[in-house]
């Protein structure tokens, strides 16, 4: 097997073996689609991605506290251990859900059923999990299970609790929290007038709570109800503390909020209707479609989604607005007032220059939340049709290039097999994502460190017996010390003959 030398970046020397850099053995394995080894390579790792295994942290630091300690009781590599620990470990927690049989008390039966984790049950699946890729890898008692690895790459982090498990039931957690802390903050303990503004009505002191930290959170503001609302002039402490409840409205409304309502904003059927409406707007790309015109259709149907997002919610504001009437010493609303209520709601601008019917506070408690998002989201769009247009241009440009000179020399690597005209399907993939900006140099280089750092001089990474590797080094710093040993005891035995002929002995 040949070998040829090619310089790296650094100018040092790198073997590479001829046949494992030719193109013969980078051509496509098979012409259907989803066959090629790149795509196959991709489905792989997309599949081991979505197999993963749920576990809560403590399932998780009990692997791999466990396998720390055997690394540090039998002198293991740290992150390896051999297959027979793994197997122990399995039969141990084995044995002691077998100990424990139909033990499981009535409360841990019912968290179960509402979706608790039963721990042990889950760190066996792990480890027979764990045992199935030693399998698969055909990993030798004498090498090592690369525990650490498996446990980023086969497992999921969870948590215990079942309803901070999804995200729209986390944030949905988060936001009530938040309303029920701030009726209890300002009725029950603060007992604050301005702000839990009762209008005579039972519990409506704590919805007027809840609406002011709607409006907190949508940093819409009427001014309606506030800290400085109050029968008396606020203290020092009370505006801090007005201070600092801001504050907390912004991380809730940053970390609960946006994430609960784009995950039910990106349900899989909304998705589904969303594409289906856009592809039936704009239609699908042609080869002999002229792009201005399908950049000009991309163009309306966003601008479509915005307006009719916007639209249909303050329309729905409008109608829902209607069915309060002002109280007495208010001044009543026509449509026109409920549209100027509904848009500066939608924007988050709330001036505050109308008296808000007292009863559209409940109502509002559910539509600040929602419109401020909507609207949000609206606006996103919009500061995003820039990047898709030069997106569908990339596409464009890249869709209709056919082979050429230039195509084969952009794209093949250079410095390997300069001299053929050809581009194998790993040079047309990275070359491509490159060019369709979907990575950078800047993304290529570190993965390519690390490969480098894998790699060494040979050029390829190659799979090696750590544990012989480890007894060949063992045995060639025996034989260096042994040969060490007798050239001391020769270099000894010429200097005494030395000294005995220097006395004239023979």
């Amino acid at each position: 097997m040949q070998e040829q030398a090619v310089s790296s970046p650094t100018g040092e020397s790198i073997a590479t073996n001829n046949t494992r850099g030719s193109y013969k053995s980078h051509e496509l394995k098979s012409t259907d689609r989803g066959g090629s080894e790149v795509e196959s390579l991709a489905i792989q790792i997309e599949k081991r991605r979505a197999e993963r295994i749920p576990v809560t942290m403590k399932v998780r630091k009990r692997f791999l506290k466990t396998f720390l300690t055997c690394c540090q009781k039998n002198n293991y590599p740290p992150g390896k251990v051999p297959p027979s620990e793994v197997r122990d470990f399995r039969d141990q927690v084995q044995e002691e859900i077998t100990a424990r049989g139909d033990g499981v008390g009535f409360f841990k039966k019912q968290a179960m059923l509402l979706g608790f984790r039963d721990d042990k049950s889950t760190l066996l699946r792990v480890l027979e999990r764990a045992l199935e890729v030693i399998a698969e890898r055909d990993i030798k008692d004498n090498e090592y299970f690369f525990f650490q690895d498996f446990n980023f790459y086969f497992t999921v982090r969870e948590s215990r609790w079942p309803w901070r498990r999804s995200a729209l039931a986390s944030s949905l957690l988060v936001i009530l929290t938040f309303y029920i802390f701030s009726a209890v903050l300002w009725c029950s303990i603060l007992e604050h007038d301005g702000i839990c503004d009762s209008n005579g009505e039972t519990f409506s002191g704590a919805a007027s709570a809840i609406y002011f930290a709607s409006t907190t959170m949508s940093t819409v503001g009427y001014g309606d109800l506030s800290v400085f609302g109050g029968s008396e002039a606020p203290s020092k402490w009370l505006m801090f503390l007005g201070i600092v409840y801001m504050v907390a409205a912004m991380l809730v409304a940053s970390t609960a909020l946006n994430v609960g309502v784009e995950a039910a904003a990106n349900t899989n059927w909304v998705t589904r209707t969303q594409d289906y409406v856009f592809n039936m707007l704009v239609g699908e790309y042609s080869q002999g479609m002229l792009l201005y015109r399908y950049i000009r259709r991309i163009k309306l149907v966003k601008v479509g989604y915005i307006i009719t997002q916007f639209f249909a919610l303050n329309l729905f504001g409008i109608f829902v607005s209607r069915a309060f009437d002002n109280g007495p010493g208010e001044t009543p609303w026509n449509w026109m007032t409920s549209f100027y209520w509904s848009v500066q709601t939608t924007t988050t601008i709330g001036y505050g220059d109308i008296d808000i019917p007292f009863g559209l506070r409940y109502f509002q408690i559910f539509y600040l939340v929602i419109a401020t998002y909507f609207v949000g989201n609206a606006l996103g769009r919009a500061g995003n049709i820039k990047e898709e247009i030069l997106d569908v241009r990339r596409q464009h440009a890249w869709r209709r290039r056919e082979i050429s000179k230039g195509m084969i020399q952009e794209m093949q690597a250079p410095g390997l097999h300069s001299e053929n005209c050809q581009v194998d399907q790993y040079e047309f993939v990275v070359a491509s994502l490159v060019t369709l900006g979907k990575v950078t140099a800047d993304d290529i280089t570190p993965i390519m460190d690390k490969f480098r750092k894998l790699a060494g001089k040979k050029g390829y990474i190659e799979l090696v017996d750590e544990m012989a590797e480890r007894e060949q080094v063992e045995n060639e710093v025996a034989t260096q010390s042994e040969r060490f040993t007798a050239e001391q005891i020769g270099n000894s035995g010429e200097l005494e003959h030395n000294e005995y002929e220097d006395l004239g002995f023979e």
